[in-house]
């Protein structure tokens, strides 16, 4: 709409405004570049495989970063589009500062994940929330 800050700060060609508005957001809820996003997608052919993958990862998830300060881990749920291709996602997220240390422990979660029929993936920052 015109009356949106961003199409405000677009009209007058104002940088610097849109970007203390910006920075100030993201830093209030935590965003990039202040913590990292993560998305724990899973996918399938048969739905409750698929989600108990997803349950069973977020329960590894939070053995493994128990003691990581300042994480903020949201539960599993059908991933907005909950069926592609045949495939059903599910996912978990989090907010998290990553490190080395967080990044390998984030390879050992891969790892504990077996189940060939379903497609583990982990997207640090991802581009769009589908």
């Amino acid at each position: 709409s015109p009356e949106n800050s961003v199409i405000g700060y677009a009209r007058e060609q104002n940088y610097e405004a849109f970007y203390e508005n910006e920075i100030a957001f993201r830093k209030l809820f935590d965003y990039p570049p202040f913590k990292q996003i993560l998305c724990i997608t899973f996918s399938g052919e048969d739905e409750n495989d698929t989600k108990n993958s997803c349950l069973i990862s977020e329960s590894e998830f939070r053995k493994l970063f128990s003691d990581t300060e300042d994480l903020a881990l949201f539960k599993s749920a059908p991933a907005p589009l909950s069926r592609i291709k045949g495939r059903y996602r599910y996912r978990y997220w989090a907010k998290a500062n990553i490190d080395g240390e967080f990044r390998d422990k984030l390879r050992a979660l891969l790892l504990l994940h077996n189940d060939k029929n379903i497609r583990m993936s982990i997207d640090i920052n991802p581009n769009n929330m589908y």
